[in-house]
């Protein structure tokens, strides 16, 4: 984590050039806890993006509004308290979002694949390990899922730093930043309770209402720890239906106990969290993202890592 912030840190802020675009086009990301409110809905709101955006570069508010962009005194507040921008001595307000123009990203992302390059040769051999435990378990089509979302953005990203040591605001602690153009391929990580779910953009808006925290995550993992499997019918009809239970209520996807210091994944990604990043452009030696059902998931156990 704080080789990426460093990274950033010598790119930003940078003089934009061209027009504004949507937030929507660009390729924004979040790596954050919150409570009420994610950093995109407070982005979103009103046009606190074309200010965020307009803001890369220390300007006034008069400045602002030279270019034709609204600003209030409630809205600058807010960003400010939700740690969004900040305002220097001399009055003048800059965003704390790394917003990143096509030119420097393309910088950013060519540093990427060079490190990655470097990094791969001492990593595949574990990977491809992680990758055959599944395929003897039957869970081959979740590898993509654990390397991504369990050693990728789990175990690696704690190896860098903890939440604490993180940016921290009213309503959310972490990183955001925003780069263009957006990748072909955007891969995420969305965990609750022990329970991670591996999403790409592409994943249809109906997932989301189907992994509700209160109507299924919830009482699902309660259900599983009790028993074991999972005994409630409506769950299971709605886990069967995600792929992630059989009929007779047993688990489908991956489980890495927390507890078990023998576990095979905890342990073969171990070596590879030492070497503290992942990358490769070989992506067809590894299953790829599923875009659709099932969903591709595992649960840590007791919210283990």
């Amino acid at each position: 984590m704080k080789k990426l912030v460093f990274i950033f840190s010598l790119i930003f802020p940078a003089v934009l050039s061209g027009q504004q675009r949507p937030f929507s086009e660009w390729d924004a990301t979040a790596f954050c806890s919150y409570t009420s409110y994610h950093p995109f809905n407070y982005i979103r709101a009103d046009n606190n993006w074309e200010i965020i955006e307009a803001l890369a570069v220390p300007r006034t508010r008069a400045e602002l509004d030279s270019l034709g962009i609204t600003n209030s005194t409630s809205q600058l507040m807010l960003l400010h308290i939700e740690g969004l921008v900040e305002r220097d001595d001399a009055g003048r307000w800059y965003s704390l979002m790394p917003v990143m123009d096509s030119v420097q990203t393309a910088r950013a992302r060519e540093f990427s694949l060079s490190l990655a390059g470097k990094i791969y040769p001492h990593i595949a051999g574990e990977c491809r390990n992680i990758v055959e435990n599944l395929r003897e378990r039957g869970q081959y089509d979740n590898a993509f899922a654990v390397i991504f979302s369990y050693v990728l953005d789990g175990r690696i990203w704690d190896s860098f730093n903890s939440f604490e040591d993180l940016r921290s605001s009213a309503t959310w602690e972490g990183e955001c930043w925003a780069l263009y153009n957006p990748r072909d391929l955007a891969c995420g990580t969305n965990s609750y309770n022990g329970l991670s779910v591996c999403w790409t953009e592409e994943e249809p808006e109906f997932v989301w209402d189907e992994l509700d925290p209160d109507s299924f995550i919830i009482p699902f993992l309660e259900d599983y720890e009790e028993h074991d499997i999972i005994t409630d019918p409506e769950i299971v009809s709605k886990a069967m239906a995600m792929g992630l239970a059989g009929g007779d209520g047993s688990l489908l996807i991956p489980v890495i106990d927390a507890d078990d210091m023998e576990c095979a994944i905890k342990l073969l990604s171990v070596s590879t969290v030492r070497v503290r990043s992942i990358g490769s452009g070989k992506r067809s030696e590894f299953p790829t993202a599923k875009t659709n059902w099932p969903v591709r998931c595992f649960t840590t156990r007791l919210c283990g890592i």
